[in-house]
């Protein structure tokens, strides 16, 4: 089978072998519960909360209401009293809301956000209604809400539907896992995405680096009789993105500011693919996932199914603590993912990895030498080194004509860069119309 890929990238170190193999373990919730109103769009889409201090919560109670489309329902994933509603810390540094949920740990279930009726005999207007209420966010879509991706603006039609199983980022297993542990899930949730779009073309991208993943829904497809292409690509980062994956595998550019809607296509991640199903089958709202904790500080690197809201620090000690200290945690993966200080930042819907590294080296940052790096590394065929440059000047006219927008800030500039220049963070500076410094 031939391998598909993407002009420039850059390959990291997998760091894969040591979790990819390993069935996920199940981590029991902390005895304090923390729930962020906000865990899409990297803490910038905000939900308010729905209770009250010292009222009683239920396993999959909606607590948080969105205030706009770009915010996804927050619910409950224990049951038990809540005890304060107060600003907490984002991944992403910002100061948030939170409700804080002491857990009773007898798990009482809310009602379901469905009946559990065979998604073939509902509408698609009932199907994204479930999936709206449910609070599905998709990882490959910048974690914002799935039931936008379930709705195209009007004149936009979807003629191929992408499984996102490429999962390039050094470290992180989850994907793998959930493809060989919960197969049926994915497969019914593709058949929903089907039904919905009613697509001419469902295509499953996997990497290379997973056969045995490959193989497994290669003998289910063929005995459920689905129409399913799959195909193989390299594992090589950027290739987890919406924009990437669209490029790679129909040939297609993403307009900048546009999605994979503007070129008749939707991706899904594996994680989005298997909740749907989920949600519409067992009326269940997103109150856990699976996450990859890795890294050298780590005695047992896995993957772990863990509640949302569960703290970082409860995780680490349930798996045995630190061999060592670290000096880095990085949550997310460790391209794009967030380095945190505090520990007791919980587990949001977003969160797929927790990843803690010692003997980490940072070279101070160095002058452009001009190499051309990274334009040979940027898969959107920008110029990284002007746009930081004009970036830092606060030229904001010269950016927009260097096509500022179509920047995913992925990060292979700035990894692949030998002056170690924080491009991205001057990039994500000016696109908030900031200086860097």
């Amino acid at each position: 089978m031939k391998i598909l890929t993407f002009r420039g990238g850059v390959t990291p170190p997998e760091n894969k072998l040591e979790t990819c193999h390993i069935p996920s373990k199940r981590v029991n919730p902390s005895e304090t519960m923390t729930f962020l109103m906000s865990q899409t769009n990297n803490g910038d889409a905000l939900c308010v909360p729905t209770v009250k201090v010292g009222e009683q919560v239920l396993v999959g109670l909606m607590i948080g209401a969105p205030t706009d489309d770009t915010a996804a329902p927050i619910h409950s994933s224990v049951s038990g009293k809540v005890i304060a509603i107060e600003p907490r810390t984002h991944p992403s540094g910002k100061q948030v809301q939170a409700v804080i949920v002491e857990n009773n740990d007898y798990d009482t279930p809310a009602p379901a956000v469905s009946a559990g009726r065979n998604f073939s005999m509902l509408s698609l207007d009932e199907i994204v209604e479930i999936v709206r209420k449910s609070g599905i966010i998709d990882s490959s879509g910048g974690n914002s809400p799935t039931h936008l991706k379930l709705t195209p603006k009007e004149g936009k039609s979807i003629d191929s539907i992408i499984i996102n199983a490429a999962e390039c980022e050094p470290y992180i297993t989850c994907d793998h896992r959930a493809i060989l542990e919960k197969p049926y899930e994915l497969i019914n949730g593709l058949k929903v995405l089907t039904q919905i779009f009613g697509a001419k073309q469902a295509i499953i991208a996997i990497a290379e680096n997973k056969p045995d993943a490959l193989n497994l829904l290669r003998q289910l497809i063929k005995r459920e009789k689905l129409d399913v292409k799959f195909v193989t690509v390299k594992p090589k980062y950027p290739q987890g993105s919406d924009k990437q994956i669209v490029k790679t595998i129909l040939k297609r550019k993403v307009p900048a500011n546009g999605t994979p809607a503007d070129v008749g296509a939707a991706v899904f991640s594996v994680t989005t693919c298997c909740q749907i199903y989920r949600s519409i089958i067992l009326g269940t709202a997103p109150t856990d996932r699976v996450v990859t904790v890795a890294g050298d500080c780590l005695e047992n690197p896995i993957n772990i199914r863990v509640r949302i809201g569960t703290p970082i620090s409860h995780i680490i000690k349930s798996l045995g603590g630190f061999k060592f200290d670290p000096e880095k945690v990085i949550i997310g993966d460790s391209m794009t993912g967030f380095n945190v200080q505090d520990l007791d930042i919980p587990i949001t819907k977003s969160t797929n990895g927790i990843i803690a590294l010692g003997n980490v080296k940072i070279p101070p940052e160095q002058p452009c030498i001009r190499c051309g790096t990274c334009v040979r590394t940027c898969p959107m065929k920008l110029i990284p080194a002007e746009l930081d440059i004009q970036a830092r000047s606060g030229n904001f006219d010269a950016l927009q004509k260097l096509n500022i927008n179509d920047c995913a800030e992925c990060g292979a500039c700035a990894y692949a860069c030998p002056s170690r220049r924080n491009i991205v963070e001057s990039i994500n500076s000016a696109k908030r119309g900031e200086r860097l410094g």
